[in-house]
């Protein structure tokens, strides 16, 4: 392993591996197979309803027709793809 050293005072900078595969990295990495895939989307059973609750936390309402008819595909808040439950 390579080490990258200060040319006055001779301390440790920073390492081959660090330099190729830096750590915030693998931050990220975890983060975004850790985030979701889909949004959930759902109504009231009870109802008729065109009033959605979506998983990312707001309301979607439709003046006609449900999310088929209307053909969304992604949620217009989150960008994620719609999943009606």
């Amino acid at each position: 392993m390579k080490w990258y050293k200060h040319l006055t005072t001779g301390r440790t900078l920073i390492t081959n591996e660090e330099l190729t595969n830096p750590p915030w990295v693998k931050v990220f990495k975890n983060e975004l197979e850790a985030a979701p895939q889909t949004c959930k989307w759902s109504t009231d059973d009870d109802t008729e309803s065109t009033v959605y609750a979506t998983a990312c936390g707001h309301l979607h309402m439709f003046t006609a027709g449900d999310i088929a008819d209307n053909e969304y595909k992604f949620c217009p808040h989150c960008g994620l793809a719609i999943e009606e439950s």
